[in-house]
This record gives C-alpha cells, sequence and structure tokens, in this order.
C-alpha cells in the first residue's frame, strides 16, 4: 500500500473524525478499530500462510479472524449509538418528580448500555487473543511477528475498552446492574493479562 493508498476515505477519514473536537467517535470506538485491526493481522498471516503452502481446506481460524473484526467494527458504531442514547436522557426533561424519575431511569439504562458495550468489545479482542494460539501453527515463520503485533494490539485495544468501562461503572448506582458488571470486568482483566502471555509465548515457542 502506498502512503496515497493509505490516506483512503475510510482510514484518513475516521482518524479525521476521531481528532475533531466532538465527543464521538472516542475512546470506545478506537478501541474497537484497533481491535479490528489486530483481527486484520490475523487473517492476514493466515490467508498468506495458506496461499504460500497450497492449502485447499479453509482455515476456521481465518474464518473466525474475519467474524472477530466484523464483530469489533460493529461495535465501534454501537459504541458511539450507546454515548448518543446517554447524551439523550441527560437532555430529558427534570422539573417535576415524574420526569426526574423518569430521567433518572433513562440515565440508568443508557449507563448500563454504555458499559456493556465496551465489555463487548474487550471480550472479542479477549477471543481473539486466544484464537491466535492455534493459528500460531499454520502460520508463516516469517509472519510470526505480525501475529505478535496482532497480539499486542489486540490486548491494547482490549484495555482501552475496559478504561471505558471503568468510568460507566462509576455512574451505576444501583446495585443490582453494577455488581454482575464489575465482576464481568475484573475477569475480563485477569484472562486478558494470561491470554497475552499464553498467546506470546505460542508465538515465541513454534
Amino acid at each position: 500500500m502506498t502512503a496515497t493508498e493509505f490516506a483512503t476515505p475510510s482510514a484518513a477519514r475516521y482518524t479525521d473524525l476521531l481528532a475533531a473536537a466532538t465527543s464521538t467517535p472516542g475512546g470506545g470506538s478506537a478501541s474497537a478499530v484497533a481491535g479490528a485491526l489486530a483481527a486484520s493481522l490475523v487473517e492476514m498471516v493466515l490467508g498468506i500462510s495458506a496461499e504460500k503452502r497450497v492449502e485447499t481446506a479453509a482455515s476456521p481460524e481465518l474464518a473466525q479472524a474475519r467474524q472477530h473484526r466484523a464483530r469489533l467494527l460493529a461495535l465501534g458504531a454501537e459504541d458511539e449509538a450507546a454515548y448518543g442514547g446517554y447524551m439523550n436522557a441527560l437532555r430529558l426533561p427534570k422539573t417535576t418528580d415524574d420526569e426526574k424519575a423518569a430521567r433518572k431511569q433513562a440515565l440508568e439504562t443508557a449507563t448500563i448500555t454504555a458499559a456493556n458495550v465496551p465489555l463487548a468489545i474487550a471480550g472479542e479482542c479477549l477471543e481473539l487473543l486466544r484464537l491466535i494460539i492455534p493459528a500460531t501453527p499454520q502460520s508463516l515463520p516469517a509472519l510470526r511477528s505480525d501475529l505478535e503485533t496482532a497480539a499486542h494490539l489486540a490486548h491494547g485495544a482490549a484495555n482501552g475498552a475496559l478504561v471505558m468501562v471503568d468510568v460507566n461503572l462509576s455512574g451505576l448506582k444501583n446495585p443490582e446492574a453494577k455488581t454482575p458488571l464489575s465482576a464481568t470486568y475484573d475477569a475480563l482483566q485477569r484472562d486478558l493479562s494470561a491470554a497475552l502471555v499464553t498467546a506470546l509465548a505460542a508465538i515465541s515457542a513454534d
């Protein structure tokens, strides 16, 4: 890809939007895109490796990486929509007691959604990290550095998404909603660290 090709609307336009002085796209969307880039690298490695080895059977890991990429891009859009939903709830009237109650409930619902989306982004990145392990033996040695880059990208993307989760959890008042989300958050933090270590070990050992 040339410099001109890299500065295409799909790449340059997104970075322009991200750099703009607007609230969206933001950290959640950027994390999803970073995760999608990691999935793209895994796809590339498996695709080239299959062609070089003249393999006729389709790799299930290649199909899974493609699915992760599509899902992460979709989650990036969902994250922007979730933020919009929260802002809409914030603008609701709060003059009467009924309006205040309705606004409070709308904000709680919007905050839960705003936490669930980046949780899903982090979860998708975790599954991508785990996918790198069976993908490694199928990859050419010359492309292992790309897999290693994908692992670090996926891990960083997941942690970026968890930062957004943490912000939203701090705004939740209802323990019935907050407790399970916090438990998922804690589990993802633990599992992501282990998955990165395992993926990197697989890449360096094979």
